[in-house]
């Protein structure tokens, strides 16, 4: 029985191995997203939170002085157009896209533009 073992967890590793180079290698982009309604940390924090759920982004942070995020992201399982709509669906400007509606009244009064 150990030897069975053995034998599952040695093809199991021979296994993982057996894909090329090139198909373990992830392209990753990085991109920039003006955020111009974001106004505190609080709009930063709920930026990056909705940035890094989208499948694919490695990074996100925001610069709330510069009014950018920057998003490190796989270019194979995201896109810049799914980027800019999570940070709308949070309720914020996402380059020349407007913030949803909905979300943005839900943000806090300290968050939304005079």
């Amino acid at each position: 029985m150990k030897f069975t073992l053995v034998l599952l967890t040695s093809g199991l590793v021979f296994a993982g191995c057996s894909k090329s180079p090139e198909q373990n290698q992830v392209k990753f982009e990085t991109t920039s997203i003006k955020v111009e309604t974001a106004q505190c940390g609080s709009c930063a924090s709920a930026i990056t939170k909705a940035l890094k759920k989208v499948d694919g982004v490695h990074k996100a942070d925001v610069d709330i002085d510069k009014k950018v995020a920057t998003v490190k992201f796989a270019s194979d399982k995201a896109s810049i157009t799914q980027l800019e709509d999570a940070v709308t669906k949070a309720g914020y400007s996402a380059n020349d896209k407007k913030s949803d509606p909905t979300a943005y009244e839900k943000l806090d009064e300290c968050c939304k533009v005079e």
